[in-house]
């Protein structure tokens, strides 16, 4: 009986990864991009201010 639970876990972690597979590319890719002065996601001069 174990080794038949272990067979089955074994065959669903190929397909367990597929399924996290979407959520941690875009983790991933959010996490090298960068928000360089001039581009739309940079704070405009007064959300600086605001910073103190």
């Amino acid at each position: 009986m174990k080794r038949r639970s272990l067979l089955q876990a074994m065959a669903a972690l190929p397909l367990m990864s597929l399924t996290t597979l979407p959520a941690w590319s875009a983790a991933r890719t959010a996490s090298r991009r960068r928000v360089r002065p001039g581009e739309a996601g940079w704070p405009s001069a007064s959300a600086w201010r605001q910073l103190g």
